[in-house]
């Protein structure tokens, strides 16, 4: 279930303003400050082992960087401790300045992230525009499909640029989401899990409530023992029965384990073709062999492929790191 999650604020000049929501009587920066800030308070925004980065990204201002690291690879156990909420308070000190150079911000995130293709990872934007300053963020989608990164985007303002941040979501098999509200920010901020519909996501959820309950249950017994409420012989015969429930759940858990690691390895063999084409493409446009516009154009097919083989990867990854250990 665990994640490595890079958020990434967009602290441009237009983000300084209200444009898009003006009734809010608050800017687009501090409508993304309250919902980040909304997000690392609540006890359930992330899982234990996840592992948490945020990072400002806008114009250099007042010899401040243009990605700035604000909280650097906290654990999901430990976010909404005080020393991450002093860490995310440093939002409060950024203003908002310049240009968005969105695709240095992306540049920076990927460095974070490993080439694990079994790890779940993603990335979460939250500006308000578009923007090509300096490096085009489309380039990007190359490294971010390949490193298995999904680029989730959070849309402030009613004035986004929809269709070009959905485009540069959508590539990498992830999400736009526009926010005109705090509570549509907070919710367009909160990482998106994969769920368990699927008849293997059911299968996974039935066999961790049956264990859940069972684990329960012994926690109970051993409070009741540890009160006197049961003596011993019947302390260690309870014991022992639910020890042989558990234990005979481990077939059932092994064999869902087993199947979805094989589907899992299938997928990641399924990656290689559309892989090699984008990353032929890639060393063309790099040789200067084809334009920008080209590039882009002839990496679609491989893209959306890829895409979608990386969204079933990711379902898959989540419910088989979500499996109970025996």
């Amino acid at each position: 279930m665990a994640y490595k999650l890079a958020y990434l604020v967009d602290c441009s000049g237009s983000m300084g303003n209200s444009e898009g929501i003006e009734w809010s009587g608050i800017s687009k920066l501090e409508l993304a400050k309250d919902s980040l800030i909304r997000l690392f308070r609540a006890a359930d925004s992330f899982e234990p082992a996840d592992t948490i980065w945020v990072l400002a990204f806008r114009a250099p201002y007042l010899n401040r960087p243009e990605v700035e690291m604000l909280v650097e690879g906290v654990r999901g156990s430990k976010v909404a401790s005080s020393s991450s909420a002093s860490a995310l308070a440093a939002l409060e000190s950024i203003e908002a300045a310049g240009g968005t150079p969105m695709g240095k911000a992306l540049a920076e995130a990927l460095k974070l992230m490993d080439s694990d293709i079994r790890q779940n990872k993603g990335i979460l934007v939250i500006t308000d525009g578009f923007s090509r300053i300096e490096e085009d963020p489309r380039l990007y989608i190359h490294e971010a499909l390949l490193k298995r990164v999904r680029i989730d985007i959070a849309g402030i303002g009613k004035t986004a640029g929809t269709e070009e941040l959905a485009s540069l979501a959508e590539k990498t098999g992830g999400h736009f989401r526009k926010a005109l509200s705090l509570e549509e920010a907070y919710a367009a901020v909160r990482w998106q899990r994969p769920s368990f519909s699927s008849p293997d996501g059911l299968a996974v959820h039935q066999l961790l409530g049956e264990v859940l309950s069972m684990r329960e249950e012994l926690a109970s017994l051993e409070r009741s023992f540890s009160e006197k409420s049961i003596d011993n012989p019947e302390y260690s015969e309870r014991k022992k029965e639910m020890a042989k429930r558990i234990k005979a759940l481990a077939p059932q858990i092994n064999a869902v384990r087993d199947r979805l690691s094989r589907e899992i390895a299938g997928l990641i063999a399924e990656r290689q073709v559309p892989l090699i084409s984008m990353t032929s493409l890639k060393a063309a446009f790099e040789r200067d062999q084809i334009g920008r516009k080209i590039y882009l154009e002839r990496i679609s097919d491989a893209t959306k492929t890829l895409a979608e083989v990386n969204r079933r990867i990711e379902a898959k990854q989540h419910l088989l790191d979500s499996l109970p250990p025996i």
